[in-house]
């Protein structure tokens, strides 16, 4: 069962309980007014009812003007219908509503409380009919129910009333919650098959930060973040691997051709190469572990600093050079050690990338110069290709990567 079923349940719950609420009170109201009628005919009414007897022919009795049934109905009745009324609401000489007989008339024992209404109108009665205690005549002692009707009218329309206040306000409630609540989570379901889908630019959008659902929206998107920072940190070292491999390879490449075309045989040569072979090797080594331990790790190896003479370096490049291009003139400037603290291999690549460059973008034979020297507190390398140099368009993009 999803979420948002769940809630409509719980709303929908919640609607019944109010409705059973509002019917039980529209229910128990009327009934306890009925109730109270009926208590008040039986307890002080009726038992002063006979008191008020008099010739159902003759002149009616004169009644008290302090009596606890001034808003009664008390009549005498006949055998044959007719009526002798003592006592209606608002005084013996009032005129109004008088309660209809039949019905009272037709009680099972004669002294059921029962509801009849009016000979003219509409106004209700609780009545009931009394024997006499010789026999001879009868007595209808009835209340009217308009307080009461009218009370019930009050109380209907009141539950009405906060009934659907209620209601509206469970319903809009609901709305929002299932609407405006559930949206950013059906926001971030979205979000996430599109990302599926391919297409990972996508992002929650989210409207308040300090919702639980808006809580989940920035934690999706940090996550997403998080991987596509990852996944750019990986695509772009594979892609400087990738164009790192292309220098050690070459060099040792051109080691190789020296070699199987006896360019080697001078002193020391074929020594000087082996070395050379064997820095490219070790330096390729390292560049396929920075792969596999990103690949396992999601990180590089920590950076080492340590001693390094770059007049070494230099010397190393101008070797690739002449082992790369043979033809094209290659000078070296380092007559002294230049020793400066920092990482060999990222040093090592750097220069290597200036002198490939020189030797990429320039004709062959163009003379190449390579220096390294201490210029007062700085140690400077420079590599000179002697080309025709960048143009305006062509220095705007210096510095993008394999540009």
């Amino acid at each position: 069962m999803t979420l948002r079923t769940r809630l409509a349940l719980v709303f929908g719950a919640l609607l019944a309980v109010v409705v059973a609420g509002g019917w039980a009170i529209v229910a128990v109201v009327p009934r306890s007014q009925l109730d109270q009628v009926d208590r008040q005919l039986r307890s002080s009414i009726v038992p002063q009812a006979f008191a008020l007897r008099g010739p159902i022919d003759g002149p009616g009795p004169v009644v008290p003007a302090e009596r606890p049934f001034a808003e009664a109905y008390v009549a005498m009745v006949g055998d044959e219908g007719p009526r002798q009324v003592m006592v209606r609401p608002g005084g013996a000489d009032a005129t109004g509503p008088e309660p209809a007989l039949p019905g009272v008339m037709s009680g099972p024992d004669g002294t059921e409380i029962v509801t009849v209404g009016s000979l003219e109108g509409s106004t209700r009665w609780r009545a009931v009919l009394l024997e006499a205690p010789d026999g001879n005549d009868r007595i209808v002692v009835a209340v009217s129910l308009d307080e009461a009707d009218a009370t019930a009218r009050q109380v209907r329309l009141t539950v009405g009333m906060v009934g659907a206040v209620l209601a509206m306000a469970l319903a809009l409630g609901g709305w929002w919650v299932l609407r405006l609540g559930l949206r950013p989570i059906a926001e971030v379901t979205g979000v996430a098959e599109a990302i599926t889908g391919g297409d990972r630019s996508r992002r929650v959008r989210v409207v308040r930060p300090r919702t639980e659902a808006g809580q989940l929206g920035r934690a999706m998107n940090v996550m997403l973040d998080e991987h596509q920072a990852d996944e750019d940190r990986l695509r772009r070292f594979v892609a400087d691997a990738s164009h790192e491999l292309r220098t050690p390879v070459a060099a040792i490449r051109g080691f190789s051709d020296l070699y199987r075309n006896g360019h080697l045989d001078a002193p020391g040569a074929l020594t000087d190469a082996m070395r050379r072979i064997g820095g490219e090797s070790a330096r390729m080594a390292g560049l396929v572990d920075d792969l596999l331990l990103l690949a396992r790790l999601d990180q590089t190896r920590p950076v080492e600093f340590a001693p390094i003479d770059l007049a070494v370096l230099a010397a190393d490049a101008c070797s690739d050079a002449v082992a790369g291009d043979p033809g094209r003139p290659v000078t070296l400037d380092a007559p002294d050690p230049v020793v400066i603290a920092g990482v060999r291999d990222h040093l090592r690549q750097a220069l290597a990338n200036l002198v490939a460059n020189a030797l990429r973008h320039t004709p062959s034979g163009t003379p190449l110069d390579v220096s390294a020297q201490l210029v007062g507190a700085a140690a400077v390398i420079r590599v000179r290709d002697h080309g025709k140099g960048l143009d305006d368009e062509a220095l705007a993009h210096a510095f993008d990567r394999f540009w």
